[in-house]
């Protein structure tokens, strides 16, 4: 597995058998955050050519522990994908991660669409529609957790499945001027 598309095809395999895989970091330990968003691109055009969608969008890595643990100073992201959005009553089949755990979220509800580069925190604000509370379901498909930044972000930045309530509170945030 040395190239872009190889990668994303293992992690594909992985998330469809679920069964973990080496950590790219093994074999070559420099591969980076770009490198990382490479092969989640076309990870994400594989999964999309089997008709998932994507929803959202998810940031990780914003607590500084988790931060200073993989030696960055940045979040990552990654897709929401339809396929693992959780509603109000629907039952979450574990059986469809690998080493599932969980975190509590708050979701943000966009009411306008968002395109960048250089959408400011004004016009970011003024797109929230209001929040949800949610729980995202962290899942690796790299091996026991052993994963570095690259690994991570390749791995749709964790991603397992997100269980969002049906309830949205509006948003109350002001822009200000």
């Amino acid at each position: 597995m040395n190239t872009v598309p190889e990668r994303a095809r293992a992690l594909y395999d992985a998330r469809r058998t679920r069964t973990p895989i080496p950590p790219f970091t093994d074999a070559e330990p420099d591969l980076g955050m770009a490198d990382g968003y490479a092969i989640q691109q076309e990870l994400v055009r594989l999964l999309l050519a089997d008709g998932d969608r994507i929803v959202g969008h998810k940031v990780g890595l914003t607590a500084a522990p988790m931060q200073k643990a993989l030696g960055i100073d940045t979040p990552d992201y990654g897709p929401v994908l339809a396929s693992t959005v959780y509603r109000t009553g629907d039952a979450i089949p574990l059986e469809a991660f690998i080493s599932p755990k969980v975190e509590a979220e708050i979701v943000f509800v966009l009411g306008e669409r968002l395109e960048g580069p250089g959408v400011t925190v004004t016009e970011a604000r003024a797109a929230i529609a209001g929040a949800v509370a949610g729980m995202e379901i962290i899942d690796s498909r790299i091996a026991d957790w052993r994963i570095k930044l690259a690994d991570t972000v390749a791995d749709l930045a964790s991603n397992g499945a997100m269980a969002t309530s049906s309830r949205i509170v509006p948003s109350t945030i002001s822009t200000p001027g």
